[in-house]
């Protein structure tokens, strides 16, 4: 590869961000704005499926490496870097929870409804139960890819 290719490629990189960025406020942007004047309840349909999408993603990246780590297998290389990077997308998924709460009237059609049986979908003990664990799952997904990436293998504690 020539110096000018290599030149070409670390300014493409240096405005990965910015662009990152750019498309993550329009995208929110738009949310908004479709939850405000177009199809409210289409638009919180849209956040939770999100939501579900990336924290299942995310959970899943994170939650290999240590599957591969409990089972000793050591073929996973340089594979495993790349899926503890999807550490980073669990701060998102708290906060997505978060609006979610806040907007459950347009998303959660059991909410006001007195049926039998329903304790375990109460908001009362529903939202702070999900917030508590997902905080959890994100505190001990951070440890366990901060180790890895330290290089401690946390085996005793995975096991």
């Amino acid at each position: 590869m020539s110096n000018s290719h290599v030149h070409a490629a670390r300014q493409w990189r240096r405005y990965v961000p910015q662009v990152l960025v750019a498309i993550t406020v329009t995208a929110l942007l738009a949310w908004i704005a479709a939850g405000i004047w177009w199809d409210t309840p289409r638009a919180w349909a849209t956040l939770l499926t999100d939501f579900l999408f990336l924290s299942s993603l995310s959970a899943g990246l994170v939650v290999w490496p240590a599957i591969v780590l409990v089972s000793r297998g050591n073929w996973m290389g340089s594979t495993q870097r790349t899926a503890l990077a999807g550490v980073v997308l669990l701060p998102v998924c708290v906060l997505m929870l978060l609006v979610l709460i806040l907007g459950a009237r347009y998303w959660a059609p059991w909410l006001g409804h007195s049926l039998p049986n329903s304790w375990w979908l109460d908001a009362r003990f529903l939202f702070p139960r999900d917030v508590i664990a997902l905080m959890a799952f994100s505190g001990l997904a951070w440890w366990f890819a901060r180790d890895m990436k330290r290089g401690r293998q946390p085996r005793k504690l995975a096991a």
